[in-house]
């Protein structure tokens, strides 16, 4: 690669590394506050210098402009060798980031600055500087301040917590989204960098991991960034304050953290630390617990293990099994008598839950043990969540399906079974009582509900078919067959094609190539295509050296060879 990349171009690039999914050309142009057109000039030419380095920037339509996994790590050598010899200053950003990089620049100096070097240091006048700086205050609510010395220079002025607090905030924000230490150091503002490398940030994130497996304590993602931010503000912050007194080496998740961090306990370093944990809902506070509960409760555990002992050939160490479950059950009590107290479940990992998986937390309930066929039929039945209307509505869209079906076949399709009697059954049971564990998730109710519903529905149809005059009949089969016939061959493989062609090149082709096989060998393209979308996408996020993608690509081939070799398709070419 040739020379810097432009300012533009550099935050395009950090934004494509750190982003887990596909960005279209609004976000960017909201982003950079620049037109569509200037974003696609910058990002084709973005391209070009990728290329040489063997990284592709692609799009996929409807989605966006994104960069494959398994070249991000050649992309952060770009990023690394392509940065701009000098900041773009001030008078490329809004006012926010002005006041922003202002804030960056004077967390890291620990003496006053002098306006000339801020001039100088950000390519603006004085007097720009002197309009800026009045809204300092303002932007951060008073709760820091940038003074105005009597020896003309300027100084960060405020609580030392509330400093680092603000910079954690703005940390947890340009993180989220994030997962990974190379990740988080692409995303730090540049001041800072020259405080903290990569490697210091992964020993923070595992330090925080450790402290947790060694408590047992289970953080939010959201948690988790807010910790490490402010780790990662306050292991910058520690090389312009002077050390406080020395606190009790007492055994604490806070006290344990600080000293795996620092090496030492610091009471005012300590207190920072705890008012982050509280405010972050990171509570270890196993001492409530009463040594009776614990103990009553491991013994009955341990009761139920001598028990199977007996009745089987194998054999407990009950010492140890005691020893590895009391502090695991010790922290467990407690998370479930501390959700007593507030009427509800373990509402930190609930609400985690209902914030960031709604659909998977809402939706989705498979039992243990289910019939072939039924995931399908549960599935759908998730979906309606619980509703008596939502259950019937959906069941009845499919009744008058089958019952057209069976007029003009005489014979009942699967819908009757798969979805017309399993939702008809559960809106009869959950007209009087709504708890779906009671009801919908009750085989005994669901068979005696299915049982009498099944055979009305069942009856009615036959009977219906038996009353429909034979010349009736005749007319639904010659309309119902010929469409359906069209339905499955070739509307349903043109939809499932054009899908195919939508999400891009190597998806399309795939799915081009093992539809067509599809077709000449078993006379439906369908499957071909199906595979051939999961080939190319799996491909596509992978690459071909992946041993799965290659593992499915022999299963692939083995299998179309097989059914071509016993439905006689190589004997028609001898």
């Amino acid at each position: 690669m040739n020379g810097k990349l432009k300012p533009r171009q550099y935050e395009i690039l950090k934004i494509l590394v750190t982003s887990s999914a596909p960005l279209d050309i609004t976000f960017f142009r909201d982003e950079l506050k620049k037109s569509e057109r200037t974003v696609w000039y910058d990002i084709n030419e973005l391209k070009k210098i990728c290329a040489e380095k063997n990284v592709e920037i692609r799009h996929r339509s409807k989605w966006g402009f994104y960069i494959p996994v398994e070249q991000k790590p050649r992309c952060s050598e770009i990023i690394i060798a392509g940065r701009p010899e000098k900041d773009a200053g001030f008078l490329k950003s809004i006012e926010d980031e002005r006041i922003l990089n202002l804030f960056f620049y004077f967390y890291v100096k620990k003496r006053d600055v002098t306006a000339e070097l801020l001039a100088r240091e950000f390519y603006i006048s004085r007097s720009t500087l002197m309009r800026i700086v009045p809204r300092f205050d303002e932007y951060f609510d008073s709760r820091i301040h940038l003074s105005s010395l009597k020896t003309g220079g300027y100084e960060l002025q405020g609580d030392e917590f509330t400093i680092r607090h603000i910079l954690a905030e703005r940390l947890a924000q340009y993180f989220k989204g994030s997962y990974t230490a190379e990740d988080w150091y692409l995303l730090l503002p540049d001041p800072l960098k020259k405080y903290i490398n990569l490697q210091r940030i992964i020993t923070i994130s595992n330090e925080i991991k450790r402290v947790n497996e060694q408590y047992n304590v289970w953080i939010s993602n959201s948690g988790f960034l807010n910790l490490l931010s402010y780790c990662i503000a306050g292991d910058i912050r520690k090389y312009f304050c002077s050390p406080g007194d020395s606190a009790d080496d007492s055994q604490g998740y806070a006290e344990t953290l600080l000293k795996r961090l620092n090496k030492k306990i610091d009471k005012t370093e300590l207190g920072y630390l705890k008012t982050v944990l509280m405010e972050n809902e990171i509570i270890v506070n196993i001492q409530e617990i009463e040594e009776q509960k614990v103990n009553s409760s491991l013994q009955k555990i341990l009761e139920f293990l001598k028990t199977q002992e007996e009745k089987g050939n194998y054999k407990f160490d009950m010492t140890s099994l005691f020893d590895d479950l009391y502090g695991h059950l010790k922290s467990s009590l407690f998370l479930f008598l501390n959700a007593k107290e507030k009427k509800e479940e373990n509402y930190i990992v609930i609400r985690e839950v209902k914030e960031n998986y709604l659909d998977f937390y809402r939706m989705f309930h498979a039992p243990e043990i289910q019939a072939m066929g039924a995931f399908r039929t549960l599935g759908e039945m998730n979906a309606c969540n619980g509703d008596p209307i939502a259950h019937f509505s959906f069941g009845l869209g499919f009744f008058f399906s089958a019952a057209a079906s069976t007029v003009a076949a005489g014979a009942l399709s699967g819908e009757v079974l798969h979805r017309v009697v399993p939702n008809w059954s559960a809106a009869s049971l959950l007209i009087k009582n709504k708890n779906v564990d009671e009801t919908v998730r009750n085989p005994g109710k669901m068979f005696i509900a299915g049982s009498a519903i099944g055979a009305v529905v069942v009856v009615f149809l036959n009977t219906m078919s038996q009353l429909i005059p034979e010349k009736l009949s005749m007319i639904a089969k010659n309309v119902l067959t010929p469409a359906t016939t069209w339905l499955i061959n070739p509307v349903m493989p043109a939809i499932f094609w054009l899908a195919a062609i939508d999400a891009g090149k190597v998806v399309g082709m795939w799915a081009t190539v093992l539809g067509g096989i599809s077709a000449l060998v078993s006379g439906n393209a369908v499957p071909g295509i199906v595979l051939g979308i999961l080939i190319g996408k799996s491909a596509e996020e992978s690459g071909y050296k992946n041993k799965m993608v290659q593992i499915l690509i022999a299963i692939v081939t083995v299998m179309f060879i097989a059914i071509a070799y016993f439905r006689g398709f190589f004997e028609k070419f001898i």
